[in-house]
Formats: structure tokens, sequence, C-alpha cells
């Protein structure tokens, strides 16, 4: 899981707010006894939380270099040898 906003800003979205309508789908949002539950602090309202799909969707759309860094080498490492061989293995 990621804090979604920060996620986003780190990202290079200059609005991260509207990054995360448009981008993602499973976004979970915290109450604020739900943050205390699990520990994030008594200071924290609305806390957003993105799962790794939403991160791969947001990092996908973002031109920032090291997302697109990100994007070549899932586009022309990962899935290739998936397509390929069936499985991706770092050497």
């Amino acid at each position: 899981m990621f804090f979604a906003v920060g996620l986003a800003e780190s990202l290079g979205y200059t609005n991260p707010s509207k990054a995360l309508k448009d981008h993602c789908k499973h976004l979970i949002k915290l109450n604020y006894n739900e943050s205390l539950e699990l520990g994030l602090g008594e200071n924290l309202r609305g806390v957003i939380l993105a799962g790794q799909s939403d991160m791969f969707r947001l990092v996908m759309r973002s031109n920032l270099p090291s997302a697109e860094r990100f994007q070549d080498w899932v586009f022309e490492s990962v899935l290739p040898s998936i397509m390929e061989t069936g499985s991706y293995s770092i050497k």
C-alpha cells in the first residue's frame, strides 16, 4: 500500500487529487479511527491509500523521467520476457 497523494506527487503530477480521480480504480479512504488503529498518527485526516494496481496506473501515465525509465523497463524487458518464456527473472 502507498499513501496515494504522496505517490502522485512523487510521480510529478501537478494536481494529485485529479490524477487519483482520473487514473485510480481501487483507492482506500481511511477515516480518523481507522488511521489511529493502523498507527498512522493522530494528526491525519482523510488518509487515502493506493494498492499496487493503482500505483502501476499512476506510473504508466506519468511523464516524469524516472517513471518513463520504469515504463521502458516494463515494456522493453519484463513484458517481452513474459510473452516469450512465460516468466520474468532478474539475473
